[in-house]
């Protein structure tokens, strides 16, 4: 498995930027439901392990 990038170290402002976006998201009028679909599928694209073990 290859190593993946740690975001904390290589791009801290990245991450405060995309923290700011799941603030605001949480604020909007968007449901909670269709949010966690957002979040299901954007993690899915990135291959988080984690939610594909979740998920079946």
């Amino acid at each position: 498995m290859e190593q993946r990038i740690n975001a904390f170290e290589k791009a801290p402002g990245a991450l405060k930027a995309l923290y700011g976006i799941v603030a605001y998201l949480a604020k909007s009028t968007v449901e909670g439901q269709l949010l966690d679909l957002i979040y299901f599928r954007v993690s899915q694209i990135n291959g988080c392990a984690f939610l594909f073990g979740y998920a079946q």
